[in-house]
């Protein structure tokens, strides 16, 4: 038996997959076996998995018979894998050598059902920018492990025990679901602060590429965790911090996409489960049904955001220099839950917002402003402009736009907050 079995969904992933081999075959706990599930690639992958598996036995490949996407994939993995530990990395992604030694040696010492060390994000080029670590947050109240579950090795007769895989129909939050059920069960969590799993992020993000398919997917994820939190019995701690979650990932929805049918589709996922709400407004419910019945959206968001009590989540203070913005136009990057927060903020201030930024061609306007495509203001040739990022999601996408356009990050116009 492995100490470790390593599972690593593999689809036409070419250009990153021989970093993420490397990482694996070198490192440091010898005693481990490489599950690479092959998801139908249609480029090199599998034939780069071939040349990795000639030079190194401990790799298996596992060929599906179709594309299934990375939850099959993974299932597909843990139906196979023989190790005492399971581990879990994507195949554009990058760990320290000492990673899954650091983690097995926490877990044969505590006997811990899950052990999870830190993780930072990456830029394209894995250039690591900070830093992303959930840990301070989870050594709180274990229902922070919210995402990252792929930063952690998970024992393998809890997860046999528990019946515990990866629901299908769900991306792109499958991994939200899988460790809302995974940390309900667990009642021994390990962390690891000195150790690393890089995330590598691009400009590619899910929101950009959000489908009618995709948006129903979330949608019926955001329904199951609801569902979960209403049926068992998890603490009244859990219950608060994971139920403010997934209201507010629903309100970040709501707000992204433009179909009405679809908005309609989480207004009644948000009826149905009102209870939960620690504020049961009568206004509030009266808004859905009137939403529900005659379709409008404003006074519904607005109270939807009370109702969960958006307001409420914790967000940094904006300090801008006052003289910067009186030869700068104010501009913020994003139009997710995060840049409602920042609105909030500038409001408060009495500045004067220009308009919203956003990646996603569809999105017209957010909050009553104009949304423009970033590539649009970074390369015009006058720099009179002042960004927010509404949050470190999107600020290496910034990064990306930044060096395409070939400026460096001064905060004469850049600001991370």
């Amino acid at each position: 038996m492995p100490k470790v079995s390593i599972i690593v969904p593999v689809f036409n992933a070419k250009a990153y997959l021989p970093m993420c081999l490397d990482c694996l075959i070198n490192q440091t706990l010898k005693d481990i076996e490489i599950l690479c599930i092959n998801d139908c690639s249609t480029d090199n992958s599998l034939n780069i998995l071939k040349k990795y598996q000639k030079k190194d036995k401990r790799i298996a490949i596992i060929n599906l018979s179709k594309n299934g996407g990375a939850s099959t994939a993974r299932n597909a993995g843990l139906a196979q894998a023989n190790g005492d530990y399971i581990g879990f990395m994507d195949s554009d992604d990058r760990i320290d050598f000492t990673f899954f030694e650091k983690l097995y040696s926490i877990a044969k010492k505590t006997g811990a059902e899950i052990v999870k060390g830190s993780l930072k994000n990456a830029n394209i080029d894995s250039n690591i920018l900070y830093d992303i670590s959930l840990n301070n947050k989870i050594k709180i109240h274990k229902a922070y492990f919210t995402s990252q579950f792929y930063s952690a090795i998970y024992k393998t007769s809890f997860l046999n025990k528990n019946k515990l895989k990866f629901r299908i129909g769900v991306a792109p939050i499958e991994d939200q679901v899988f460790l809302l059920e995974v940390i309900a069960a667990a009642k021994n969590i390990e962390l690891i602060d000195n150790v690393f799993y890089y995330y590598l992020n691009n400009s590619s993000s899910i929101i950009s590429t959000l489908t009618a398919k995709k948006q129903n997917s979330w949608i019926k994820g955001l329904s199951f965790c609801l569902s979960f939190l209403n049926n068992k019995n998890v603490d009244k701690e859990f219950y608060k911090i994971r139920y403010r979650e997934y209201f507010n990932e629903m309100l970040s929805l709501f707000t992204r996409i433009n179909s009405i049918q679809q908005k309609r589709k989480i207004a009644k996922i948000v009826y149905k489960y009102f209870d939960l709400c620690e504020c049961k407004s009568y206004c509030v419910q009266a808004s859905l049904l009137k939403f529900l019945k005659t379709k409008t959206v404003d006074e519904f968001l607005e109270l939807f955001k009370n109702s969960v009590g958006y307001s409420d989540r914790i967000f940094p203070e904006i300090k801008i220099n006052q003289t910067i913005l009186k030869t700068k136009k104010l501009y913020i990057f994003g139009t997710g839950r995060y840049s409602i927060k920042a609105m909030e903020q500038i409001e408060q201030k009495g500045w004067i917002l220009k308009g919203f930024l956003d990646s996603n061609p569809s999105i017209k306007k957010f909050l009553g402003y104009k949304v423009f495509k970033p590539e649009q203001l970074i390369k015009s040739k006058k720099k009179d402009f002042f960004i927010i990022i509404s949050s470190r999601a999107y600020a290496l996408e910034m990064h990306v736009y930044l060096e395409q356009a070939g400026l460096v990050r001064d905060n004469d116009f850049f600001s991370i907050i």
